[in-house]
């Protein structure tokens, strides 16, 4: 199931929602073959995964700078993804752009989590003609 929301709260800046549920059917399966593999069920994932998703999106000085950020946190696993980026159009044929992924977490096996070892920064541009 997924459920969202997209509103300009005010000039030149926006806000955007979702709610994601997934839903694992079998469950019952799942974890019996998580006991037959020897795995045992305590890092077992839940049968629902909750998910928030939040974007912020900020245009400033003539719509040449962006900045945005976008977040997911999942309540049921407790990690999160962060992914702040800063946009700037030079002119009409060159923009520049920096940014970062960051994962966070409790637990090192969770959906997000997993990839913490990935966080990163980067930068580019784009040049267009």
């Amino acid at each position: 199931m997924l459920l969202g929301y997209e509103k300009e709260l005010m000039r030149d800046f926006t806000i955007g929602l979702q709610y994601y549920l997934e839903h694992m059917m079998d469950f019952h399966e799942y974890l019996r073959s998580l006991d037959r593999a020897g795995i045992g069920t305590s890092a077992a994932r839940d049968q629902d995964r909750h998910t928030l998703t939040l974007r912020l999106t900020r245009l400033l000085m003539q719509q040449d700078l962006i900045l945005s950020l976008f977040t997911r946190y999942s309540p049921t696993d407790h990690d999160a993804y962060l992914k702040p980026l800063v946009t700037y159009k030079v002119n009409d044929h060159l923009k520049v752009f920096a940014g970062g992924n960051f994962f966070v977490g409790r637990d090192s096996y969770t959906f997000l989590n997993q990839f913490r070892r990935n966080n990163n920064v980067y930068a580019g541009m784009r040049v267009s003609f």
